[in-house]
Protein backbone atom coordinates (compact mmCIF):
# COMPACT_ATOMS: atom_id res chain seq x y z
CA UNK A 1 0.00 0.00 0.00
CA UNK A 2 1.50 3.23 -1.21
CA UNK A 3 0.23 6.38 0.67
CA UNK A 4 1.40 9.49 -1.07
CA UNK A 5 1.18 12.63 1.65
CA UNK A 6 1.79 14.69 -1.27
CA UNK A 7 -1.44 14.67 -3.39
CA UNK A 8 -3.57 17.28 -2.48
CA UNK A 9 -6.39 15.96 -4.63
CA UNK A 10 -7.24 12.64 -6.48
CA UNK A 11 -6.45 9.07 -5.11
CA UNK A 12 -3.92 9.41 -2.36
CA UNK A 13 -3.76 5.42 -1.12
CA UNK A 14 -3.14 2.88 -3.91
CA UNK A 15 -1.89 -0.62 -3.81
CA UNK A 16 1.39 -1.81 -5.78
CA UNK A 17 2.93 -4.51 -6.05
CA UNK A 18 6.24 -4.61 -3.96
CA UNK A 19 8.97 -4.75 -7.14
CA UNK A 20 6.60 -1.92 -8.67
CA UNK A 21 7.34 0.41 -5.03
CA UNK A 22 9.52 3.15 -5.69
CA UNK A 23 13.50 3.02 -5.39
CA UNK A 24 14.84 5.39 -2.53
CA UNK A 25 16.08 7.51 -5.22
CA UNK A 26 12.36 8.01 -6.62
CA UNK A 27 11.58 8.40 -3.38
CA UNK A 28 14.03 11.07 -2.43
CA UNK A 29 13.12 12.99 -5.65
CA UNK A 30 9.44 12.77 -4.88
CA UNK A 31 10.25 14.49 -1.75
CA UNK A 32 12.58 17.36 -2.89
CA UNK A 33 9.56 18.31 -5.32
CA UNK A 34 7.31 18.20 -3.01
CA UNK A 35 9.50 20.30 -0.69
CA UNK A 36 11.11 22.69 -3.09
CA UNK A 37 14.17 21.32 -2.83
CA UNK A 38 16.50 22.06 -5.31
CA UNK A 39 19.99 20.70 -6.36
CA UNK A 40 22.15 23.27 -4.22
CA UNK A 41 20.26 22.55 -1.62
CA UNK A 42 20.17 19.36 -2.25
CA UNK A 43 24.05 19.10 -1.58
CA UNK A 44 23.49 20.82 1.88
CA UNK A 45 21.03 18.78 3.53
CA UNK A 46 22.70 15.46 2.36
CA UNK A 47 26.49 16.37 3.79
CA UNK A 48 27.12 13.74 6.63
CA UNK A 49 26.99 14.94 9.87
CA UNK A 50 30.04 15.79 11.97
CA UNK A 51 31.96 12.87 13.45
CA UNK A 52 33.44 13.21 16.66
CA UNK A 53 35.22 9.48 16.22
CA UNK A 54 33.58 8.59 19.05
CA UNK A 55 31.36 5.95 17.41
CA UNK A 56 27.98 7.07 18.80
CA UNK A 57 25.59 8.13 16.51
CA UNK A 58 22.34 10.22 17.20
CA UNK A 59 19.31 8.61 18.52
CA UNK A 60 16.18 8.76 15.77
CA UNK A 61 14.49 11.82 17.68
CA UNK A 62 18.09 13.83 17.56
CA UNK A 63 18.51 12.91 13.81
CA UNK A 64 14.92 14.19 12.84
CA UNK A 65 15.79 16.99 14.87
CA UNK A 66 18.55 18.33 13.27
CA UNK A 67 17.67 16.88 9.63
CA UNK A 68 14.23 19.58 10.06
CA UNK A 69 17.07 22.13 11.03
CA UNK A 70 19.85 21.82 8.09
CA UNK A 71 16.53 21.49 5.51
CA UNK A 72 14.98 24.72 7.25
CA UNK A 73 19.02 26.23 6.64
CA UNK A 74 19.43 25.43 3.40
CA UNK A 75 15.37 26.54 2.18
CA UNK A 76 16.26 29.78 3.34
CA UNK A 77 14.25 30.37 6.66
CA UNK A 78 15.22 32.95 9.11
CA UNK A 79 14.23 31.92 12.58
CA UNK A 80 15.19 28.55 13.50
CA UNK A 81 15.03 27.72 17.42
CA UNK A 82 16.98 24.22 17.95
CA UNK A 83 17.27 23.14 21.53
CA UNK A 84 18.64 19.30 22.39
CA UNK A 85 19.85 17.79 25.38
CA UNK A 86 21.65 15.13 25.96
CA UNK A 87 20.15 12.68 28.67
CA UNK A 88 22.65 9.94 31.11
CA UNK A 89 20.47 7.70 33.42
CA UNK A 90 22.51 5.96 35.86
CA UNK A 91 21.63 2.42 36.90
CA UNK A 92 22.17 3.19 40.64
CA UNK A 93 19.83 6.05 41.42
CA UNK A 94 17.48 5.96 38.41
CA UNK A 95 17.21 9.79 38.00
CA UNK A 96 18.13 11.25 34.74
CA UNK A 97 20.47 13.79 34.32
CA UNK A 98 20.59 16.47 31.60
CA UNK A 99 24.21 17.04 31.03
CA UNK A 100 24.27 19.88 27.95
CA UNK A 101 21.57 21.94 26.09
CA UNK A 102 22.37 23.16 23.30
CA UNK A 103 20.30 26.21 21.41
CA UNK A 104 20.95 27.49 17.86
CA UNK A 105 19.87 30.82 17.27
CA UNK A 106 19.58 32.20 13.48
CA UNK A 107 18.33 35.40 13.24
CA UNK A 108 17.96 38.04 10.38
CA UNK A 109 20.59 40.51 10.11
Amino acid sequence: MEHDFTVTTGQIEREIALDAFPSPEQLWQCYCQWKGIDNPQQAIITQEYYDDSSGKVPRYYQVNAINLTVEAIALGENRILLVMATVKHTQHSRQFHIFTQKSIFIVPV
